[in-house]
C-alpha cells in the first residue's frame, strides 16, 4: 500500500484544487492511501474531499511566518511515513521541503520520501522574495509535473534537469451528456440561477475572481453585446479578491442588472450546462480547468490565446481563441456563436469529444499512478 501525502496551500475553488480532487479521489484504494494536508484554511472543496473518504487535515496557516502549522506538518510526515509527498503550488512546495528537513533525525533513521511537485509556479511566476528558495527546492525535487507549455518555458529558464520533468495534462470528469448533468443534479435554470429568465441567452465565466483571470474584460465585452441582444445575461461563478472591483465596474457602466455574481459554487458542471457560451478571458497563463469543464459540459469556449489554453481549445474546432486583453475581439467571437445555434452545437460536441479523448479524469489517475510507482521504487532526492 502506497501512502501518498498531498500538500496544498488552501481549498479555495480553482484549477489546482479541482485537479487534486480528481486525482486523490480517483486513486484506487486497494493500492493507495491518500492523505490531504491543507496549509491554510478549509474551503468549499473540503466537504467534497471528505465525502470521497479522504483523510483531510487543515492546519490554518494564516501568517507569513507561522511555525505551528509547519510543526504539525512535520509531525504528520513523521507519523504517516508517506511513501511519497505530492506538493501543489509554491507555498506547499516550501512547506514540504522544510517539513521533510525537520523530520530527519540526527542518525537519518528516516529516509526522506520522494517528492513530486505540481503547479510549481502558481500563477505563472515566482514571488521575488522566495525565488531563490523555490528554485533550490525544484532542483532537489524528485519530479516536477508540468501541465502545459507556460510551465515548461519557466522550467527551461531554471535549467531544471530534463529527467526530473514529467508532462501530465490536466484532467476533467466528462459526463455522458449535458442533459445527464442537469438530471443528476436536479438542475434547472430557475434553481441554479434564479435571476436569469429561462428564455435568456447566457454568457458564463467560472473560476477565481482575480485580476489575472480577465473577467473585467468579460464584463466590458458584455457591455458591447448587450446592445445587440436584449436577452443576454452574463453569469460569473466564483469568488476572489477582484469581486468587489468587478461589481463596482458593472454598476458604473450600467450592466449590473444583467451581470450575476454567484460566488463559489460546487455545482459548476450543472451551471455550465445552462450556458450558451463560456468565456475564459485569462490575461496570463491559466484557465485550463475552466475551459476543460466547459468542454466536458458540451459548451463552446471563447478563450484567450495564452499558451496553456491554446493547447486545450482548438480554434474553430471546439471554440475560438482571441488575443488576451482584446475586448472587441472577445465580443466579436461571442457574437459569432450567439448568431449560430448549429455552430454552438457542433463546437460543443467537438469539445466534449476532445475532453473525453485527451483529458479524461481516469487517464489523469492512471498517469499519476504509474509515476508514483516508478518514483517509489528508486531512491529519493535529499531534499
Amino acid at each position: 500500500m502506497q501512502k501518498i501525502l498531498f500538500i496544498i496551500p488552501d481549498l479555495a475553488h480553482g484549477g489546482t484544487v479541482s485537479q487534486l480532487t480528481l486525482l486523490a479521489g480517483g486513486l484506487p484504494r486497494d493500492q493507495f492511501e491518500p492523505c490531504v494536508c491543507v496549509l491554510g484554511k478549509d474551503g468549499p472543496a473540503g466537504p467534497l474531499l471528505r465525502a470521497l473518504g479522504l483523510r483531510l487535515e487543515v492546519f490554518g496557516w494564516a501568517r507569513l511566518v507561522d511555525p505551528q502549522p509547519l510543526w504539525r506538518l512535520r509531525q504528520r510526515v513523521q507519523t504517516l511515513r508517506p511513501t511519497l509527498i505530492h506538493a501543489w503550488q509554491p507555498a506547499a512546495i516550501r512547506a514540504a521541503g522544510l517539513a521533510t528537513l525537520l523530520s530527519r533525525t540526527p542518525d537519518r533513521a528516516m529516509t526522506p520520501p520522494p517528492t513530486v511537485v505540481s503547479a510549481p509556479f502558481g500563477r505563472g511566476g515566482h514571488e521575488a522574495r522566495w525565488a531563490w528558495l523555490d528554485q533550490w527546492l525544484l532542483r532537489r525535487a524528485d519530479c516536477v509535473v508540468l501541465a502545459g507549455p507556460a510551465e515548461e518555458e519557466l522550467c527551461r529558464q531554471l535549467a531544471l534537469p530534463p529527467d526530473k520533468i514529467e508532462h501530465v495534462p490536466a484532467g476533467v470528469a466528462v459526463p455522458a451528456s449535458a442533459s445527464e448533468v442537469r438530471h443528476s443534479s436536479g438542475g434547472s435554470r430557475a434553481r441554479l440561477v434564479p435571476a436569469v429568465p429561462a428564455t435568456a441567452r447566457v454568457l458564463m465565466g467560472v473560476g477565481p475572481l482575480e485580476p489575472h483571470k480577465g473577467f473585467r474584460d468579460a464584463i466590458w465585452a458584455f457591455d458591447i453585446l448587450r446592445y445587440l441582444y436584449d436577452d443576454l445575461h452574463l453569469v460569473l461563478a466564483g469568488d476572489g479578491t477582484d469581486r468587489a472591483r468587478l461589481e463596482r465596474f458593472a454598476g458604473a457602466i450600467g450592466v449590473a442588472p444583467r451581470v450575476h455574481f454567484l460566488g463559489t459554487r460546487l455545482d459548476v458542471p450543472a451551471l455550465l450546462a445552462e450556458a450558451d457560451v463560456v468565456v475564459v478571458p485569462s490575461l496570463t497563463a491559466g484557465g485550463v480547468n475552466a475551459a476543460l469543464e466547459a468542454m466536458a459540459a458540451g459548451r463552446p469556449v471563447v478563450a484567450a490565446r495564452v499558451p496553456d489554453l491554446g493547447q486545450v481549445v482548438r480554434d474553430g474546432a471546439t471554440g475560438f481563441l482571441f488575443p488576451p486583453g482584446d475586448k472587441v475581439a472577445l465580443a466579436r467571437q461571442v457574437r459569432v456563436l450567439l448568431e449560430d445555434s448549429g455552430l454552438r452545437g457542433r463546437l460543443g460536441q467537438a469539445g466534449r469529444d476532445r475532453a473525453r479523448a485527451h483529458f479524461a479524469a481516469p487517464d489523469l489517475v492512471r498517469r499519476f499512478s504509474r509515476l508514483y510507482a516508478a518514483l517509489s521504487s528508486r531512491p529519493a532526492a535529499l531534499v
